[in-house]
């Protein structure tokens, strides 16, 4: 009886969260989708591409709300979708200098944080949501150090952590703490390419593969096709780019995260 009522309890309380996030990503996809139909160049790739994201995720989350891998791609899909609009309100030219800029450049790179943290975990612990070893276990539990990362550059940077989607301008930050800014640099890295902790999952979920049974390989091929060769082109297009300073959003750029978004949730 105990163990049903904590059973009930705990499902009761996983909807509660299905809920509350569902309605979040619903309402920012809602403007999103508005903002692009207003706008003369149509829905954006970025758009689309994190469409299957939310929408798998919410279904799946549904369908199985304790279950950890669904969860995982629903705030993933509603994480990116609030970053964008954050990105958005962040890049209008009158808030540039308000004292707004700094706390929604922040809130993007942390809520872009938390989307690369959560498509790390369930790579890398695909398909179940469990690791077989320990050092897996600590490796995993380690990549959650990204999301200390964006507010620790606002605290320790002199100029406000901006990502290039948002501006190429210097903005002074009146947060920054003059003793932390030691950790300005590393901090402002990691959180500005908090997207590379995906390739910790991707590690992880290699290791796994090669150290895995038929059975366990067969669960996995799929998946660890898709991130083997998706993940590597996308890094390397979005290193290159960034050296040559060409946007991130651009269309191949686009493009390769449409062709992420999509077949990671089809795996």
């Amino acid at each position: 009886m105990e163990q049903h009522s904590a059973d009930h309890r705990r499902v009761t309380t996983a909807r509660l969260r299905w809920y509350a996030v569902t309605t979040v990503g619903g309402f920012f996809l809602a403007y999103q989708l508005l903002t692009d139909a207003m706008s003369p160049d149509g829905p954006s790739l970025w758009t689309l591409s994190v469409i299957p994201l939310y929408a798998v995720g919410a279904w799946l989350a549904w369908r199985l709300p304790t279950h950890p891998q669904a969860v995982r791609l629903l705030v993933a899909g509603t994480a990116s979708l609030v970053a964008t609009f954050a990105s958005d309100m962040a890049s209008q030219p009158q808030l540039i200098n308000s004292p707004w800029f700094p706390v929604l450049s922040m809130l993007s790179v942390e809520l872009g944080a938390v989307a690369s943290l959560a498509l790390a975990l369930l790579i890398g612990s695909y398909p179940d949501g469990v690791v077989e070893r320990s050092w897996q276990r600590l490796t995993l539990r380690l990549s959650w150090a990204v999301l200390i990362a964006g507010p620790l550059a606002l605290l320790a940077s002199p100029v406000v952590p901006v990502s290039s989607w948002v501006t190429q301008a210097l903005v002074p930050n009146p947060y920054a703490v003059s003793w932390l800014a030691w950790l300005a640099e590393p901090a402002v890295w990691l959180a500005l390419n908090s997207d590379l902790v995906i390739a910790v999952g991707l590690f992880v979920l290699c290791a796994r593969f090669v150290a895995a049974e038929a059975a366990g390989r067969a669960r996995m091929r799929f998946l660890f096709v898709v991130v083997a060769v998706a993940i590597p082109v996308y890094t390397a297009w979005a290193t290159v780019a960034r050296a040559l300073g060409i946007p991130e959003g651009s269309a191949l750029g686009l493009v390769l995260t449409s062709l992420i978004a999509f077949l990671i949730p089809v795996a």
